[in-house]
């Protein structure tokens, strides 16, 4: 055992040095020159012995960095791939509860968040049946608005339902004034405007030839009442040409109304075309709200 050798040494060494310190007789240069062999076998033996520490720490050294190292690497990866996590719930969340417009065809990528969307209805709903669609501008008809409101209705209680219905202002007369193609442009300039202003949320329909129901899932009436004005200016500043060029100005009328807990989205549109139409008979491009729902449906 190279310690064992080394302790040996040592003790020699001072052994010998200690003779040669009492200088008490007259061998003191072969006592010295005793002193110093063991002297020179000791500091031999002592660099032996850490020349076999040298790989022992070179080795050490070199798994403690690979160790370091390593779980650097796995630190930032985690860190990484945590942050991307996070990002894609956050992203799905907002795309589930319609927050941002640029991410309205967003796909969902976490697990949870699609359980939570298949919940909501947010798959498979009425907008999925051509059955239930309008053809000419491809938004529910008036079956899948009933279906698609049934099934969104009890979508979050921080939410608050209500409903717009819109009517393009002189409809007949354009109709009857200016060619088929012309008019299948203001329906679908129309409908891709509404598209602007609905949250994933929403709802949109065609119910007739000239009315649509914006079904608006939000915070309160004014919330509601400001995107609906929005899309009326929207609509009124829209340029709708004709085949030779020119414009012909499109204006709609609307009425807002909220949802009760007693009251059914069919009554509410009733009730709702009755005062459109009284309120179109003294003026057209506004939309008018009616914060107090004045029927009782049961």
């Amino acid at each position: 055992n190279e310690l064992v050798k080394l302790e040996s040494l040592a003790r020699l060494f001072i052994e010998k040095a200690d003779a040669w310190f009492q200088r008490n007789d007259q061998n003191l240069n072969q006592k010295k020159s005793a002193m110093l062999s063991a002297k020179k076998s000791l500091d031999a033996q002592v660099n032996h012995v850490l020349s076999l520490q040298i790989p022992y720490d070179l080795k050490r050294y070199t798994v403690t960095s690979i160790i370091v190292y390593l779980t650097l690497f796995i630190v930032l990866m985690g860190l990484f791939t945590f942050r991307r996590l996070l990002s894609n719930i956050y992203d799905d969340l907002k795309s589930l509860f319609g927050i941002d417009a640029n991410i309205y065809n967003h796909t969902i990528l976490t697990e949870e968040v699609e359980m939570i969307s298949k919940r909501m209805g947010f798959r498979k709903n009425a907008s999925e049946s051509t059955s239930l669609k309008d053809r000419e501008t491809g938004l529910l008809n008036y079956k899948g608005l009933v279906k698609e409101f049934s099934e969104r209705r009890n979508l979050s209680s921080s939410l608050n339902a209500s409903v717009c219905l819109v009517e393009i202002d002189s409809f007949d007369n354009l109709d009857s004034k200016y060619p088929a193609a012309f008019i299948k442009t203001v329906l679908s300039k129309t409908s891709f405007i509404f598209s602007l202003f609905k949250q994933n949320v929403d709802i949109v329909a065609r119910i007739d030839e000239k009315q649509f129901v914006f079904v608006l899932f939000r915070k309160n009436l004014d919330a509601a009442t400001e995107d609906c004005e929005k899309f009326r200016q929207t609509v009124e500043e829209t340029k709708f040409k004709l085949p030779n060029g020119g414009n012909v100005p499109i204006t709609v009328s609307g009425i807002l109304k909220n949802m009760t807990a007693v009251s059914t989205l069919s009554d509410i549109i009733k009730v709702e075309q009755e005062s459109l139409s009284a309120s179109m008979a003294e003026g057209n491009n506004r939309i008018i709200t009616d914060k107090r729902v004045k029927e009782d449906v049961k």
